[in-house]
């Protein structure tokens, strides 16, 4: 970091590098630098967590009663200290048959958790502050600002107890019950209500020492919702053998959906005791902002199918579906979904009945379509926001919509055709799938970005239509069944990869046919999430110079980007897609082995050929030399490299920086594996068990990656890794299975 600040420091890019009392302003860092001191800040915040997780059910019931009833508790500790979690949950499944025509059920589940979410100034801070600060003074009390640099604080300031608190309360009931009727012979009708209870509070503290607050008053705020949800269902089922060989099932559905969300938020500052934290907000001298809202929707569907078969080897099935949203705009809000499939199962066939290689064969074909509604309430027609005005010496509040109404949104439709195969070989030693499918989405829900001079960020619309086509693979196979003589080994694998592309989008060119759409990212033959920017493609240097300033009016030891239409000039139009998150293939592996009463297994997952954009190095790749800096090889007068720019305490991010954040996202992960010992009968019997188990495992124990910080997975909807993520840990556990 040092030889990072003196290089920043340089009088240009081939200029000299001054002294270091005048490159160093602050006395802790002459003095690390002459003790040859440093301060590790990610070892400071992150340490090792742990996590449990308990479960006891019984199960039981006479002729016409049965139970299952189950309580558990999960703990979890996390590697940041104030970061945690705790949740409580009970379950109860009651049968019962009142007679040969009703019959009733419930399901009643209730869960409580808790988590204290941290600081995310933890992370960001330990990874930016000044290594060359010290986190203690010499009596051992915590320095708030390690260095004299005002915007970099101390991360263990944020791990102080209740200085950051951000606790979330959830308690979630579900509580179906059903009531079943045997109407006549084949015809049964079922109702079931389903509700859904969720109480949520968030309390949030933030005390005068932490990176938001930078000593000044405590702030706080509350949040509470209230969500009560609850589903309908009618369900008629008849059922019938038409003939000895043909069977018919008729099956209609009705169902309501409905969504009731209560929410409210109060925030004050100036709270003149912090150990009160979030619990006594009048005592504030400054009341903030208080928020309230109530959202409701509903959905509503009618379902036919019918099944077929002949013989049980000729499978026919067709459906239709009807969906009516309350979110979608007057006139979209309903739509039809059919759906058709049909099946032969030709190891049933005559001519497979002598054979010895396939125990099960079966091929498919089927069609079908669904729908995506994810959209908020009242979006269509334009929600409003408050804005306050000066009216004269005095404020006055006024109302304007807070974003774009969009009066046509209605149904994204995804269409799918899928033709497989699925077979069993050799008694079923070996079983496993193969899937073509290809879908076709019209009408997709996304955000489109506006120009700022529009007033409004984004507006949602229908963009376009995409297509996806893929093949998926998968097998099981006992490679040893040698369970006589003790050993067995199960295999399992599957891959799949898949290409998407968009096929249209709402935009138009100046002939009316469908158009990129650049300002969105969003480019017909792509797919959906592309990386759209400047090629690097090295660094300018010292012999360059008449070139960097001809092409991109830079200097040597900045980034040199490729003239991708060789008009001499970089400009916009040299923008290009460099990637995609969509990856070539992925899938996983995994291996159980059983020798006598041992079991081990291991799990690889895999990931190829997609790109992610890692943030991670937008925000600790700076090269400004006033925060903390990945270990990079940065360009000097002395060091010609081409990976990193250099040093410039005038920038505070090389221009162009965000063509160095783009990696291969491929990983293979080992995500599991356990070593168990099932004890012998004679000793469980002993104990008045029936089963007792002991098992170690370790999940995520290593990964192979290119990719040269903490983990490259990302979720799967999003090509961007977060540039503050907690990173992913490491697990060894041991556990005890008992059965009574």
């Amino acid at each position: 970091f040092a030889a990072l600040r003196r290089e920043s420091k340089r009088t240009a890019w081939n200029g000299t590098i001054p002294s270091d009392s005048e490159i160093f302003e602050d006395p802790v860092e002459l003095q690390s630098i002459a003790e040859g001191r440093s301060t590790n800040w990610l070892d400071e915040v992150l340490g090792s967590g742990w996590q449990t997780n308990h479960q006891v059910s019984v199960s039981g019931g006479s002729e016409k009663t049965t139970f299952n009833a189950s309580v558990s508790y999960f703990g979890e500790q996390g590697i940041i200290s104030n970061q945690d979690f705790e949740r409580f949950s009970g379950r109860i499944n009651l049968d019962h048959r009142i007679n040969d025509i009703f019959k009733i059920g419930l399901s009643f589940v209730i869960t409580n958790s808790v988590q204290n979410w941290g600081s995310s100034a933890t992370m960001s801070e330990a990874l930016a502050i000044n290594p060359l600060g010290v986190p203690y003074d010499t009596e051992g009390n915590l320095l708030f600002l390690p260095t004299n640099d005002g915007i970099r604080t101390n991360p263990l300031s944020e791990l102080v107890e209740n200085a950051y608190v951000d606790e979330r309360k959830v308690t979630r009931i579900l509580a179906p019950i059903y009531l079943d009727i045997n109407l006549a012979d084949g015809l049964q009708w079922k109702t079931t209500f389903g509700p859904d209870i969720r109480y949520e509070r968030r309390g949030i503290f933030t005390g005068s020492l932490t990176n938001a607050n930078r000593g000044g008053p405590g702030k706080a705020r509350v949040e509470n919702t209230q969500n009560f949800g609850y589903t309908i269902e009618n369900l008629l089922t008849y059922s019938k053998a038409i003939t000895d060989n043909q069977n018919l099932k008729v099956t209609l559905l009705q169902s309501i959906q409905k969504q009731r969300e209560e929410y409210f938020e109060a925030g004050v500052a100036n709270i003149p005791y912090e150990s009160q934290l979030f619990y006594n907000l009048g005592s504030a001298s400054v009341k903030g902002d208080i928020v309230s809202h109530l959202r409701e929707s509903s959905l509503s569907s009618f379902m036919g199918r019918l099944n077929y078969d002949i013989n049980g080897k000729y499978l026919f099935q067709a459906s239709l579906r009807a969906d009516g949203s309350s979110v979608l705009a007057e006139g979209n809000k309903w739509n039809y979904f059919p759906g058709a499939s049909v099946g032969w199962r030709i190891s049933e066939e005559d001519f497979m009945t002598d054979s010895n290689t396939f125990s099960d064969l079966k091929l498919r074909a089927s069609y079908g379509e669904v729908g995506n509604a994810s959209v908020d309430p009242y979006q269509t027609a334009g929600r409003l926001q408050k804005s306050v005005y000066a009216y004269g010496e005095t404020s006055a509040l006024g109302f304007g919509l807070n974003e774009i109404p969009n009066s046509e949104l209605g149904w994204e439709v995804s269409k799918t055709v899928d033709i497989g195969l699925d077979y069993g070989l050799f008694n079923n030693r070996i079983s496993g799938s193969i899937d073509w499918f290809s879908t076709k989405t019209s009408d997709i829900l996304l955000e489109s970005a506006l120009p700022p001079t529009s007033g409004y960020p984004f507006i949602l619309e229908n963009i376009g239509s995409t297509q996806t086509t893929g093949l998926e693979f998968n097998v099981n196979a006992a490679i040893v069944d040698n369970s006589d003589g003790g050993f067995t080994w199960d295999l399992g694998f599957n891959i799949a990869g898949y290409k998407e592309e968009i096929t249209a989008l709402n935009l138009r060119d100046a002939d009316g046919n469908p158009t990129d759409d650049v300002g969105n990212r969003r480019f017909i033959g792509q797919p959906i999430i592309v990386f759209y920017d400047y090629e690097k493609i090295g660094i300018y240097q010292s012999d360059e110079v008449a070139l960097a300033a001809s092409a991109e009016d830079k200097e040597p030891g900045e980034i040199k980007l490729k003239d991708q239409n060789g008009d001499g000039v970089i400009t916009p139009d040299d923008r290009v897609v460099i990637g995609t998150d969509t990856p070539d293939f992925y899938g996983g592996i995994t291996n159980s082995f059983t020798y006598k009463n041992l079991d081990f297994s291991f799990f690889f997952y895999f990931r190829q050929g997609n790109m992610i954009r890692s943030r991670f190095h937008d925000s600790n790749n700076s090269l400004f030399g006033r925060y903390n800096n990945l270990d990079t090889d940065y360009w000097t007068i002395d060091n010609p490299t081409n990976v990193s720019p250099r040093p410039n305490e005038n920038q505070e991010s090389p221009r162009n920086s965000s063509s160095m954040s783009y990696f291969d996202g491929s990983y293979i992960k080992l995500r599991n594996v356990s070593l168990g010992y099932n004890f012998p009968k004679k000793i469980t019997e002993k104990l008045g068990m029936s089963r007792l188990r002991l098992y170690v495992s370790g999940q995520n124990l290593f990964a192979i990656t290119d990719y040269e910080t903490f983990d490259p997975e990302v979720s799967e909807d999003e090509g961007d890794l977060d540039s503050g993520v907690v990173p992913s840990n490491k697990m060894f556990s041991m556990g005890i299975n008992v059965t009574f």
